[in-house]
């Protein structure tokens, strides 16, 4: 195992050297292609500043996220070999601690300073595609899409990821960094678009102990081996739209035995809780009235109901109680340990030692922050140090601390979980179970030789009710029908103390707002579902079935009486391939609740291929790669998907074999189309609109909408060339007009500058002259003024 991992090092290490990275604008990666998008960065955590924000479900506007996901990573040892700078604690052990929170702050928020080993080759970070990633055009304007910037296209590198493996993932992102203890750290981040897993990412790392401390090749820790290490991940969970995370509840699954009896699940639930006054209206609505989440906003649905959790997928074994369990790479369910991890806690996230990082700890810090790791807390009972802390017999036998700090499991310590806290209304618990306070999951204890090296496996699942579903949801609810038959979902507190709705404005009690709270308390299950369809895909060496790669290509033009569509052949490279579907959303790319309405549904209009889906659903049986979409409606704004299904020949982990798609997400259109205007003959009548062009009015979307930097010239003749002179009399810029329709855009193909001429300068503010010739050698000169 040893010597497969010096391997692994030489190899990265080779990359680093030809491949250096570069500053912070290549510190990090996007993940894109499903319904779960997130930021990540080369240390392996998320910030709440830097990456602003790990989400999940991203809305329309894509720097718009409903959910904010942000997590740190911290390692300890003790018993610390390392420079003499370090402190030793009274018995002469020295602890060691690498690694930060989600927090950021002044010069630490420069990655290396924060994590890694100082210089060029302490870290490195690549993404890596199954497949080319469409290149999607919006009438002859390539989209920024909305699916991660391309880097390598390498379907050989993800498919033999790790060993007898045939990985299917359609992304991975891939680090290697290299901490102040030795430690470094091998991370992947996996994503899947196929139905059933397009709801997760998969962090799978491996930590390997090279006895490296800088960033040279020598080994200033040979032989050394890392002490009672222990790592914990640090998560901070809020949906967005709420004050601040001021009603989020963290909870424990799988910490005791008959919790894993019922569900094979180790996890962390973050959910919302009715706080008086506490939350925002219109976002959960757990707990308001409607009069508060509708009221003077006029919101006739459930805004949001998306639930996440952080569950463990494997966690090493130790052969002594130290040492890892050999051959676990890439995949050994055997040398799992269902005990880890082996703490979950709260924290206050503003107490320096977790809001800060390791480099800014003072010795009593260090002490602190190595046993909250340990300990789950500073109840302490088999303290390292005998100071401040308190020991267990201090906790009264009634306290519910008491059992959840007092071995669930052998060696185990937990938090209280939010549900089980005394008191009966959130007001009555301690303030950081309500207060977007990070929860703490640790491993360990590991003891690593040189060379040795264990590997940790969890997923992030979400979940939520569809638009449709929160809008049928809120409709019922504000006439008082809406009524829930499943089995309840709430917090027991929910049902136990009725009080828990007091202090709200208006409060409300009636069965049609507690069957609202259990609408959106059951998208728990949709989460736990999502996470075990992660841990079946880990262990079936990571080969979910996939659907078929999308176009590689997907164009979509205005015409005078229709819009067409094209597209490429990727998708028709793999065996399984069976057809492509179209959709098309009307007024938003997505659903989106305007005027209390919901608008932007996705619907099929288009099949080829596969069976007839019937319905008012266009058919061919043949193979096509074009698409004219008749029926769309003069001064409507549409938007487009193209998926690439397959014959539906693999079992998934639910047993079901039906075809899959490619994800919405690599080929939907951002950018709205609408019918062109009519081609017009009498050259009189051309305009240029706007006029004056004014860049700012553009950039405040008062121009054309989600294209800034555009200017139309209208009621065109079918085919023509249009030359722009400035005042003086230098050509600018030459437009051909030759698509039959009556409208023509000078506009920046990036959608990101200002209107360039013909050898790519911006143009200046002043009056120029637009000279029009058709064909026939009619022309037209048109005069307008551009406004910088």
């Amino acid at each position: 195992m040893k010597r497969s991992f010096y391997i692994l090092l030489a190899i990265f290490l080779i990359e680093i050297l030809i491949c250096p990275p570069k500053a912070n604008a290549d510190f990090k990666r996007e993940l894109k292609v499903n319904n779960f998008w997130l930021k990540v960065m080369a240390t392996g955590r998320q910030t709440e500043g830097t990456n602003r924000l790990s989400i999940a479900y991203p809305k329309v506007d894509e720097e718009y996220y409903n959910i904010c996901h942000c997590f740190g990573l911290r390692l300890g040892v003790v018993n610390w070999q390392g420079p003499d700078s370090l402190v030793a604690d009274p018995d002469g052990r020295r602890i060691r601690l690498a690694g930060a929170p989600f927090g950021e702050y002044q010069v630490y928020e420069a990655p290396e300073k924060m994590f890694s080993r100082p210089g060029e080759g302490g870290t490195m970070i690549r993404k890596y595609y199954r497949y080319q990633p469409p290149e999607v055009i919006v009438d002859g304007v390539p989209l920024q899409p909305p699916v991660m910037s391309g880097e390598r296209v390498d379907a050989e590198h993800i498919k033999n990821f790790g060993k007898n493996t045939e990985c299917t993932a359609d992304a991975i992102v891939e680090s290697y960094i290299g901490t102040w203890m030795g430690l470094d750290i091998h991370a992947r981040y996996l994503v899947w678009t196929g139905k059933n897993h397009d709801d997760y990412l998969v962090y799978d790392w491996t930590f390997i102990n090279t006895g490296n401390t800088d960033e040279d090749e020598e080994i200033e820790l040979d032989g050394e081996s890392l002490d009672s290490l222990y790592i914990t991940r640090q998560a901070q969970f809020m949906p967005m739209e709420v004050d601040w995370g001021t009603n989020t509840w963290t909870d424990w699954w799988g910490v005791t035995p008959e919790q894993l009896d019922s569900m094979p699940l180790r996890a962390q639930f973050w959910y919302t809780i009715p706080i008086p006054g506490g939350a925002m209206p219109g976002t959960w609505a757990l707990g308001l009235s409607w009069a508060q989440c509708s009221g003077e906003y006029g919101r006739g649905y459930i805004d949001e109901s998306t639930n996440i959790t952080c569950a463990t997928i494997f966690a090493p074994k130790t052969s002594d109680g130290l040492h890892p369990v050999e051959n676990q790479f890439p995949n050994n369910p055997a040398a799992d340990d269902s005990i880890q991890p082996r703490s979950n806690s709260n924290c206050d996230c503003n107490d320096a030692p977790f809001k800060y990082h390791s480099g800014e700890h003072s010795k009593a810090e260090w002490e602190v922050v190595y046993n909250v790791m340990k300990y789950g807390q500073t109840v302490n009972p088999d303290p390292l140090y005998q100071d401040d802390m308190y020991l267990m017999q201090d906790i009264p036998a009634s306290d519910p601390m008491h059992y959840w700090i007092g071995d669930p499991f052998p060696n185990t310590y937990h938090n209280v979980p939010s549900a089980d806290l005394p008191g009966a209304v959130p007001t009555d618990i301690s303030w950081y179970t309500v207060w977007h306070a990070p929860a703490q999951s640790s491993f360990g204890p590991y003891q690593l030789e040189i060379g040795d090296s264990i590997r940790l496996v969890q997923v992030l699942a979400l979940g939520g009710l569809d638009a449709q579903t929160r809008y049928d949801v809120g409709q019922a609810w504000l006439n008082g029908t809406l009524r829930y038959d499943g089995e309840p979902n709430c917090p027991h507190k929910w049902y136990e103390h009725p009080e828990i709705w007091e202090g709200a404005p208006d409060p409300i009690t009636d069965s049609a707002t507690l069957a609202k709270d259990e609408w959106i308390y059951s998208v728990l299950d949709s989460v736990k579902l999502n996470a075990l369809a992660a841990q079946w895909n880990f262990d079936n060496g990571y080969s979910a079935p996939v659907p078929p790669p999308p176009p590689e290509l997907f164009e979509v033009a205005s015409r005078p009486t229709h819009i067409e569509l094209n597209w490429g052949t990727q998708s028709e490279e793999v065996s399984d391939f069976a057809g492509y579907k179209v959709y098309r959303a009307l007024g938003n790319p997505g659903p989106a609740f305007k005027g209390g309405n919901l608008i932007g549904q996705w619907e099929l209009i288009y099949q080829c291929g596969g069976g007839n889906p019937g319905g008012d659903v266009t058919y061919s049986g043949s193979i096509e790669h074009s698409f004219d979409d008749i029926t769309a409606q003069r001064g409507q704004d549409y938007y487009y998907y193209i998926a690439a299904f397959d014959d539906g020949g693999e079992t998934d982990y639910n047993g079901t074999t039906e075809p899959l798609e490619s994800s919405i997400w690599l080929t939907r259109t951002t950018v709205s189309t609408t019918l062109n205007a009519p081609a017009c003959e009498y050259l009189d009548s051309i305009r240029v609109v706007p006029n004056p062009f004014s860049m700012k009015a553009g950039e405040a979307d008062l121009q054309f909408i989600n294209t800034p930097y555009k200017l139309m010239f209208v009621n065109l003749p079918p085919e023509c060339t249009i030359d722009i002179y400035n005042e003086t009399g230098d050509l600018v810029k030459t437009l051909n007009h030759t698509d039959g329709s009556g409208g023509e855009a000078w506009s920046d193909a990036t959608r990101q500058h200002y209107l360039t001429t013909n050898s790519g300068q911006m143009v200046v503010s002043g009056i120029y002259i637009a000279h029009i010739v058709t064909p026939e050698g009619e022309s037209k000169n048109v005069k307008f003024v551009i406004v910088r």
